[in-house]
């Protein structure tokens, strides 16, 4: 089980290990480093619960996009073959694929560029917190063989 947990493919996964890997090895000595400890691992917890949240929505757009793309193929068949039903139903086909597609898909890039700005944030919080474990670590030791542990 250890080897699927640290085989984490998402990318605030892997940032939260190794940041909670620094945490368990290296011992923070001023109250002040503490505190901007405290309140970046906050600040990074509020930005992956806002990056999870938009990555569902996100994904909810795609499902949607796929759905407006295979029910126009579908429609395409049944006007194709009843002239009737075609001539009637064929305004809402245009319409739905039009608005659909565009909608969903606008939506989608407008979600991944809002998650790749918090992406940013997340890192910029992390660097900081890892300024500070490196300010309280002993010269020797260098901070990457935090990436993986030894098994």
């Amino acid at each position: 089980m250890t080897f699927f947990r640290r085989m984490q493919v998402t990318r605030t996964t892997r940032l939260q290990q190794y940041l909670d890997r620094l945490h368990q090895d290296i011992p923070l000595r001023g109250k002040e480093d503490k505190e901007h400890v405290r309140l970046l691992g906050e600040k990074i917890g509020s930005v992956f619960v806002k990056m999870r949240v938009l990555g569902f929505i996100r994904m909810f757009f795609y499902l949607l996009l796929y759905a407006s793309i295979v029910s126009n193929f579908i429609a395409d068949l049944v006007t194709a073959n009843s002239s009737l039903i075609g001539r009637f139903a064929e305004p809402f086909v245009i319409m739905s694929t039009i608005i659909g597609t565009t909608i969903s898909l606008l939506l989608i890039l407008l979600f991944t560029r809002v998650i790749n700005t918090y992406w940013e944030d997340a890192r910029t919080y992390a660097t900081h917190m890892i300024a500070i474990y490196a300010k309280n670590e002993k010269p020797s030791r260098q901070l990457d063989v935090f990436l993986r542990k030894p098994e």
